[in-house]
């Protein structure tokens, strides 16, 4: 099977939909498929490279670079003739579905200009405001022309059914992740702080706003002195959390970190902390998971679907700043009081990751869904 994702940004950005690309990419060159990435030279915000181009590249993969058109608002559209070329060399289109570039594949499939099966896959929907309304019936019309539709979570596989897309067309995989690379982390009991580690875009959409906040008042109000925060990531909101990390010495701020270097990270933490205010399904909780980490996150799609409540980790409205707070107090003493209750918990946490959410087999479901889009294609 030859294989072409095409992502509506440069893949080295330091991205989850990017890094996923990699992953998936990688597991399915090594089981003995052909693929190609084609991608733009744009990136939503400036940031540090991730080096994604050079791994492809190592593992055999094909790079097209891409024209872009960018619109005033959202991603940039894909150049449609930069597109039909490379695509004849390849059995399946894989693309992110970043709006509007699932206009631009439904126009060149009805037009024919387009012949190969189109899968998208779901790394986030339209967001919730006036203008998303009024887009949203060419953005299930566009979508009904593509073959299969990849869902993360259970919120998108129910927006898209409710809005008449046919059911057989959606294909619910969830993220997965390398549980054999992020192993268990350490023994509480030989932990002198409580370490809880943030991890993500350092943007208001990943809620860093609201890490700033749980951050004053845990220090400020409670007190407590042996609590750490271990914050990774870089973004517009850096300058902020620079200044905080001045402000308190139980704040460590470790910028942009490579890939490889997160397992150490996540096996010397304690808690991981997501408040996010949207998600797909992210990269990072499976990982710190995998890790056994219990998380205290946002109550939101694709968080819903990994972090079960009161079992592996405490959920709280995105805005409730004090219940997050209150969250990590309640795994704070569970550490304090009782440390082999907490590895306990920890085993139990990455358990349940292996049993659902293992890399191999999520890639699995990914090769299968996209051999059915060509079959499908070939009998119609």
């Amino acid at each position: 099977m030859k294989i072409l994702y095409v992502n509506p940004a440069n893949i080295d950005y330091p991205g989850g939909g990017e890094r996923f690309a990699v992953e998936v990419l990688t597991r399915l060159s090594k089981r003995g498929h052909e693929v190609g990435v084609l991608h733009i030279n744009w990136a939503p915000h400036p940031a540090t490279s991730a080096g994604n181009e050079s791994k492809l590249l190592d593992r055999g993969a094909e790079l097209h670079k891409c024209g872009y058109i960018k619109l005033p608002r959202g991603f940039p559209v894909v150049d449609p003739r930069c597109l039909v070329k490379p695509s004849k060399q390849y059995d399946v289109l894989y693309i992110p579905a970043y709006s509007p570039n699932e206009l631009t594949v439904s126009l060149l499939k009805k037009s024919k200009a387009l012949s190969v099966p189109a899968v998208a896959v779901f790394h986030c929907m339209l967001a919730d405001n006036v203008l998303a309304r009024l887009y949203t019936p060419l953005y299930i019309a566009a979508f009904n022309s593509f073959d299969k539709l990849h869902v993360l979570n259970r919120f998108q596989r129910n927006f898209l059914k409710s809005h008449g897309i046919p059911e057989e067309k959606i294909e619910f995989i969830p993220n997965g992740v390398d549980t054999s690379t992020f192993q268990l982390c350490r023994d509480p009991s030989a932990s002198e702080d409580f370490n809880i580690v943030f991890v993500g875009r350092l943007l208001k959409d990943k809620g860093v706003d609201t890490l700033l906040r749980i951050i004053y008042l845990i220090n400020d109000e409670l007190n407590l002195h042996d609590v750490k925060f271990t914050i990774v990531g870089s973004g517009p909101l850096e300058e902020d959390i620079k200044k905080l990390a001045q402000k308190y010495q139980n704040v460590v701020f470790l910028g942009y970190v490579k890939h490889e270097n997160m397992p150490s990270i996540y096996r010397e933490a304690n808690l991981f902390l997501l408040p996010s205010r949207s998600e797909g399904m992210p990269l990072s909780l499976l990982e710190a998971q995998a890790c056994g980490l219990p998380a205290v996150a946002s109550k939101i799609p694709g968080v819903l679907d990994i972090v079960r409540d009161g079992v592996t980790g405490r959920l709280v409205d995105a805005e409730d700043v004090r219940g997050f707070v209150s969250a990590i107090e309640e795994c704070y003493r569970l550490w304090e009081s009782s440390p082999q209750e907490y590895y306990n918990l920890n085993k139990k946490i990455r358990e349940y990751i292996v049993r659902n959410y293992d890399l191999e087999v999520v890639v699995g479901k990914i090769e299968k869904m996209l051999h059915e889009a060509i079959y499908k294609v070939q009998v119609s």
